[in-house]
């Protein structure tokens, strides 16, 4: 059993919200007579856990003097603020917890707020049980206590009232309002009028106030009002003009934002009852709403290198050998992502780009000099690509590991913000490791491969160039020949 505990300065009374087998109750107790005191003993005999939400007056002081002496949990602060603080505690004792999500459920059907709360619940409940989260709540609660008003508007007109008069008469005793300013000893103050606390503890008090009629009367308020209590949010959010409540999570670990949000929608059609919708907000929407796919934003990385380098080699083929290597290094980062247990998010995306130029830099080391090797002293393909590799296998092992030592803090990175700098370090590293490996193994080979097929294609389109320049029709003596088939 647990027992919430909300106390209100305005009506001096501590309200206890206690759950029972899944069922709520309420319990209003007040301070001064020493119930508290006797409740709290007696939930200490039953072994029950208490926390505690009130605002931050000297009675919150006295609760957690009392609460302290009967070893119970406290928690002492605005419900807002409580939650967050438990929430806090939760994430500080989940380490797996990253990458954190945002979104509003939004009622777009006129429910009450406690229909908006249960449906809230249903969809953190359903999320906490997915593996692709570590952690889904919501701040949105709709049980604090309050003070219902219900005007009887046809009363108030008989005795010439109108709505606007009580409403302004709560709003100036029970709140305050502003009269203007005077000047004292150099000073400027405020004039603010409210009704003094012993006038407005209680219900009784608040149906005393009076209200001036058409006629001039003072009439009390609880002549024409009636007075209940009931639950209410003590907040109440608005998204897109419709009544909202907020829902924070965070990505399981190895799982990417994008793949638990597409997660969380799913969830969301399955466990939202109709007439509630879900938007993403602050970040979470941003990411949603990019412009650019990020592999649209790769892809145009990879053409961009292939076409600079043909335009270098004057060549659509050569550069295949130089592009090839790539695949390879990002299964290499993808791989020590995956060892670690993180997923590919933006800016793991972003080292990927990294390493597409340092493992076309590495393979142009190799391709560069194996083609002058090859052009200038008359060397096989199989020849220059192995004089290449052993040739340029120091600067390429230099260079690499100078910029693998340089990156692998980002890996082993500590502090705040080092989940980012993790993922940025740890995909260039693994990346880098693979490109020096995969590169010097396999460049050579496709060099090999597509420098062959050219000198293939070389003799046979000499030879048709010769026999169009002498004349000699297709399939002459020294022309070229294709057998019919």
């Amino acid at each position: 059993m647990l027992i919430g505990v909300d106390y209100h300065p305005s009506f001096q009374q501590i309200a206890f919200l206690v759950e029972e087998t899944g069922e709520y109750s309420e319990r209003r107790l007040n301070h001064s007579d020493g119930e508290v005191e006797k409740f709290y003993r007696d939930l200490k005999l039953r072994g029950v856990q208490v926390q505690v939400g009130m605002e931050a007056t000297g009675y919150s002081r006295w609760f957690e003097r009392l609460l302290a002496e009967l070893d119970f949990e406290v928690w002492i602060g605005d419900p807002a603020e409580i939650q967050a603080r438990r929430v806090k505690k939760q994430k500080t004792d989940r380490k797996d917890a990253q990458l954190l999500l945002k979104l509003m459920v939004e009622d777009r059907g006129d429910h009450t707020p406690q229909e908006l709360a249960d449906a809230t619940n249903a969809l953190v409940t359903a999320a906490n049980k997915d593996p692709s989260f570590g952690g889904v709540y919501t701040l949105y609660n709709s049980g604090a206590p309050s003070l219902y008003v219900d005007i009887d508007r046809e009363k108030a007109e008989k005795i010439g009232l109108t709505p606007t008069d009580v409403f302004s008469t709560l709003q100036l005793y029970l709140g305050s309002a502003y009269v203007n300013d005077f000047n004292y000893l150099n000073r400027t103050y405020q004039v603010v009028v409210q009704a003094d606390e012993p006038f407005r503890k209680n219900q009784e008090d608040i149906a005393r106030l009076k209200v001036r009629n058409a006629s001039g009367e003072m009439v009390p308020i609880g002549t024409v009002a009636s007075f209940k209590y009931q639950t209410t949010p003590y907040r109440q959010p608005r998204y897109n003009l419709y009544p909202a409540s907020d829902v924070l999570g965070a990505a399981g670990p190895g799982v990417s934002s994008g793949t638990a949000m597409n997660r969380m929608e799913e969830i969301a059609r399955q466990a939202l009852p109709p007439g509630f919708e879900i938007e993403w907000t602050e970040l979470s929407h941003q990411q949603k709403e990019q412009g650019i796919p990020t592999l649209v934003i790769f892809a145009a990385s990879a053409i961009f290198v292939f076409l600079v380098l043909a335009a270098q080699y004057e060549s659509w083929k050569l550069p295949l050998a130089i592009v090839l290597i790539v695949p390879m290094c990002l299964l290499a980062s993808a791989t020590g992502l995956s060892l670690r247990g993180m997923p590919i998010d933006i800016l793991a995306q972003i080292g990927f780009v990294v390493l597409l130029g340092l493992a076309a830099k590495n393979a142009i080391l190799i391709v560069e000099f194996a083609r002058q090797k090859q052009d200038h002293d008359g060397d096989t393909a199989e020849e220059a690509a192995t004089s290449a590799a052993k040739t340029r296998l120091r600067p390429i092992l230099m260079t690499s590991f100078a910029f693998i030592l340089g990156v692998f803090p980002l890996a082993i990175a500590t502090g705040a913000g080092a989940e980012m700098r993790q993922s940025l370090g740890t995909a260039v590293f693994s990346g880098m490791l693979g490109v020096t490996i995969f590169g010097l193994l396999f460049t050579p080979a496709f060099y090999t491969y597509i420098r062959r097929k050219r000198r293939e294609e070389i003799p046979r389109s000499a030879a048709i160039d010769r026999s169009a320049a002498e004349g000699i029709p297709r399939g002459a003596a020294g022309a070229p020949w294709e057998s019919p088939s």
